[in-house]
């Protein structure tokens, strides 16, 4: 009978939910950790991506801390944005911005600004 190697695979359920918490710095998002994930600015971050499959679609949503005012310095450099930049995101204390992410292969990445809301 084969052996089966389940064990040691990372497999991303639809609709799977990964929370990174308070991050500062670089982040590194593996994408089979969840479809959706979060993470929460406390000060300016750099996004980086693992585990990438193709046809994969990966939502960040990406909230400010109390303090606010925290950037998005660098995405990977293979992300495709529409019209070519990186979306100005959200700065205010609180505030939510999701980006979605779709794969379509190991250095081809497309992105889009999907949602803006502010914390009253």
């Amino acid at each position: 009978m084969p052996q089966r190697m389940t064990r040691d695979l990372r497999v991303c359920r639809e609709g799977s939910y990964y929370d990174l918490g308070d991050c500062a710095g670089e982040v590194m998002v593996f994408w089979d950790r969840g479809e959706f994930q979060r993470v929460r600015a406390a000060s300016n971050l750099l996004i980086n991506f693992r585990n990438m499959v193709a046809g994969r679609r990966l939502v960040l949503v990406l909230e400010q801390d109390a303090t606010g005012g925290r950037t998005v310095t660098a995405w990977p450099w293979y992300v495709r944005w529409p019209g070519g930049t990186a979306p100005e995101l959200s700065t205010d204390p609180g505030s939510v911005d999701l980006i979605e992410f779709l794969c379509m292969g190991v250095v081809r990445v497309y992105g889009r600004l999907w949602g803006r809301w502010a914390v009253p």
